[in-house]
């Protein structure tokens, strides 16, 4: 079931929309065939299954600017690699928040490739990140110095 959050945007079109009772497959149809800039699946139980099926479909959302997976504990490293996977080629999104994804060092070092470009802010509070994962965001970070921030 789609239901508008809020307009962000005075040309009529839905810019935001929250999803309840996900069906994954008619969510990414609509948010690939619309112009959405931010999908909120945030805490909605996404399976690793779920996770493949959107990061697939990722390269048909060229509107979409922001993309909140966060409280989702099954994204995991293996999800966060392919979420990366998917960002990597001409996406259009620059905000991408994953915290509380259970995500370690393989998944926060896959995710720190995006920094800079394309993804200006990551948010991964509340994961399992440790050293590997921290000098890989610090280097990503670094990559990020001459371009002008983006909000969280």
């Amino acid at each position: 079931m789609l239901e508008p959050l809020r307009k962000d945007s005075d040309d009529g079109g839905v810019y935001c929309l929250q999803f309840c009772r996900l069906d994954l497959p008619a969510v990414v149809d609509r948010v690939c065939s619309s112009k959405v800039h931010t999908l909120e699946l945030h805490s909605v139980g996404l399976t690793h299954a779920a996770l493949q099926t959107l990061a697939n479909s990722l390269s048909r959302c060229p509107s979409l600017t922001t993309l909140d997976l966060g409280g989702n504990p099954l994204v995991g490293d293996d999800g966060a690699r392919a979420i990366a996977d998917a960002l990597r080629p001409a996406c259009a999104v620059t905000t991408l928040a994953l915290d509380g994804g259970r995500i370690g060092d393989a998944g926060g070092t896959s995710l720190a490739r995006l920094l800079g470009a394309p993804v200006r802010c990551l948010r991964l509070q509340q994961n399992a990140l440790r050293d590997a994962a921290a000098h890989a965001l610090a280097a990503g970070l670094r990559r990020c110095r001459t371009q002008a921030p983006a909000p969280c």
